[in-house]
Formats: structure tokens, C-alpha cells, sequence
């Protein structure tokens, strides 16, 4: 050991320069501290397991993404809110069918009618002016999907409702406007309502039958009804409101149809009738009955009119021509609308009455 040495003042001297060092050391930047943070970040990112992480959030928020936007849709159009638009051959916009099953009733026990969907046509790209009827019907053009718009419109309704002696709110409508509570989607009083008969099965007395019923619903509703003639047509509700090949530049007459059981299944059991309309409507327009259809069980009308029931026939007829202009069924057993046949009502009631009388005063629609 070197006793010239003092260890003493060495040790103070070094600590002393180490304080100096650390004294005069330049602090880090918030720039650097940013950069490390960074480096830190990529570090982490590159990982696999960092990798499969993020691609899982991405796809976990696009699900959710594309639930909230289908649901968004689904609801605006259900109510009516954002109908789908397609362009028609005559470059017109043309609205996409929507379902009106949301706002159809449910066929009850008896289920003697039809349900009620609405679909979307054509605005006209001529106006609105009601063409005149006296004038010539266009012929149909190569991929024509509706008939020419106003054919066979009228100024003004053809006729209007009575006023009832003896008014009943016992009746109900089959399907009401969108966002309406009281208004019933109804025929176009402005036009005549024109219907044709297949014979296949009708009974001897059923073309009479037909022409009293409709007499009955033109005093009860104001409407104006044509019969056409016979027509080799059949279907089973599923028919097309716009048949040019068969019917030429217009809506599809009314059918009236007689089936069999065999033919019909849904004459197995105790249902004898079935009916119900076609609605249709421009976008921001009111739906309007512009079609429909009626069948009977022929075996049933048959035997009943054999046995000199014919008010009892005749009562099935009216009932379900009830349903054609837009009456639903109702739970007041004095009404000819009650589901079931009740003995001794054969004639329409105050509150079949009340309801006819009012789709007997719908709106003229001469852009359909």
C-alpha cells in the first residue's frame, strides 16, 4: 500500500466528478420519449398474437357494422319509410314489391279469404290527367310490366255510397293505409270494377247469383261493376294483376272460380268460400284495390241449392264478395261478416253496411 496515498480524498474526488457527470447530463427530449414510446409500439404490433388480435376487432365491428345498417333498413321499410328503388324499361322509377304481411290478419278459424299484399308500380310519366274514356286502349309494348297509367279513370267517382239508416261499428276493414288507424285501403271509385267467371263447376244458378250480389254491393258501396264474360283462367291466389296476353292493356279482371275440395284443399273441412282484393300503389300514394279473386266450393253450392237453400247460397256469395271489396271478418254473430254461417242472417247488416259504405268512398288514384 502506498501510504503517500490518501484513499480519503480519492474516494471524495471520484464521487465528486460522478455528481458532475450526472449534473451535467442533457435530459431526454419528449420528441425521444415519443420515439421510444413508438419503437415500443411496433415492437408489440409485430407480435402474432398482437396480428390476430386486431384482425379480430376488425372483423367483431364490421359484424356489428353491417347488423345495425341491415336492421336500420329492414325497420325503415317495414314502415314504409325507404321503399327500394329499381329502374323500369321506360326508365321510370320503379318501386321493388313489399310485403303487407305485417299489417294482413291472420285467417281466423273459419279462413275464408285470401291474404293482402300490396306492390309498387310506375309513376306516370305523363301527369296525372284521368284519360278519357271514350279514348282507344293502347296496345301493349314489348316488355310493358304494368298497364298504361289512367285507363279507364273517370274525372270523378262513378257513383257514391249511400248513407246508412242505421250505422254500426260492428265491421272491420281488411288491411288500412300505412300509418293510419282508421282508413281502409279501398277500390278506386273513379274506375269500374270489371270481373269475369270460369264455369268449370258453377252451378246452374251461379252466374244469377253473382250478378245479384254485385247489384247488392254497387247499392251498398256506390262502385261500379262490369262483368266480362267467361275466361278459361285458373289459379290458387297467386295469380298476376297484369295478365296483357289474356286480358289486353289493363288490370286483371276479378276472378270467380269453382272448386271441388279435390282441387281446393282448403274447401276440406268447413270452409265453403274464400276472397279477398290485390292492392297496389305509386310510392307516396295510397294503396288501391285494383284486382282480386273469389272461389266457392262447388259441391257445397250444389247440394244447397238442390235442397232450396238458395238464401243460404246466396248469403255465402255476398259474404265472400265482402271480403273482395275489403271487409274483414267480425265477431257480431248478426253480421253476414261473422266467420261462420249463422241461420237466418242472409242479408248484409247495419255494421256490414257501415264498413261498405265506407270503401265505397276511397280515392281516386289515375296514376295506377
Amino acid at each position: 500500500m502506498d501510504e503517500d496515498r490518501d484513499l480519503d480524498a480519492e474516494l471524495r474526488a471520484l464521487i465528486a466528478q460522478m455528481e458532475s457527470d450526472r449534473v451535467g447530463a442533457t435530459a431526454p427530449t419528449r420528441e425521444s420519449l415519443r420515439e421510444v414510446e413508438r419503437e415500443a409500439a411496433e415492437r408489440r404490433r409485430g407480435t402474432p398474437g398482437a396480428r390476430r388480435a386486431r384482425r379480430t376487432r376488425r372483423t367483431a365491428a364490421l359484424v356489428v357494422v353491417v347488423i345495425a345498417v341491415a336492421g336500420g333498413l329492414f325497420y325503415a321499410r317495414g314502415a314504409g319509410l325507404l321503399p327500394s328503388f329499381l329502374n323500369g324499361p321506360d326508365g321510370t322509377t320503379v318501386a321493388e314489391p313489399s310485403s303487407a304481411t305485417s299489417r294482413t290478419p291472420t285467417p281466423s278459424a273459419g279462413g275464408d279469404r285470401t291474404s293482402v299484399s300490396a306492390s309498387a308500380v310506375p309513376v306516370s310519366t305523363t301527369g296525372s290527367t284521368p284519360a278519357a274514356r271514350s279514348a282507344p286502349t293502347p296496345a301493349v309494348t314489348a316488355g310493358q310490366k304494368w298497364p298504361t297509367p289512367g285507363l279507364g279513370a273517370a274525372a270523378s267517382p262513378l257513383g257514391h255510397p249511400p248513407r246508412v239508416a242505421h250505422p254500426s261499428s260492428h265491421y272491420r276493414f281488411l288491411v288500412l293505409q300505412k300509418g293510419s288507424q282508421h282508413t281502409p285501403v279501398a277500390w278506386d271509385p273513379c274506375r269500374q270494377i270489371h270481373w269475369v267467371v270460369n264455369t268449370s263447376g258453377m252451378p246452374a244458378q251461379g252466374l244469377t247469383m253473382l250478378r245479384q250480389a254485385f247489384r247488392a254491393l254497387t247499392t251498398a258501396t256506390g262502385l261500379s261493376f262490369v262483368y266480362d264474360g267467361t275466361t278459361k283462367e285458373r289459379s290458387t291466389f297467386d295469380r298476376g294483376v297484369f295478365q296483357p296476353k289474356r286480358y289486353g292493356n289493363r288490370w286483371a279482371p276479378v276472378l270467380i272460380e269453382w272448386f271441388s275440395p279435390q282441387q281446393q284443399h282448403d274447401f276440406v273441412g268447413d270452409v265453403i268460400g274464400k276472397g279477398g282484393p290485390q292492392p297496389m300503389y305509386i310510392v307516396g300514394g295510397p294503396e288501391v284495390y285494383v284486382s282480386g279473386e273469389v272461389e266457392f266450393d262447388a259441391p257445397w253450392m250444389k247440394r244447397t241449392l238442390a235442397q232450396g237453400q238458395r238464401a243460404t247460397a246466396e248469403a255465402v256469395v255476398l259474404h265472400e264478395l265482402g271480403h273482395l271489396i275489403g271487409l274483414d271478418h267480425v265477431t257480431d254473430t248478426t253480421q253476414l261478416m261473422f266467420a261462420r254461417e249463422t241461420p237466418g242472417i242472409v242479408h248484409y247488416g247495419s255494421g256490414d253496411l257501415t264498413g261498405l259504405a265506407r270503401l265505397g268512398a276511397g280515392k281516386c288514384e289515375p296514376r295506377l
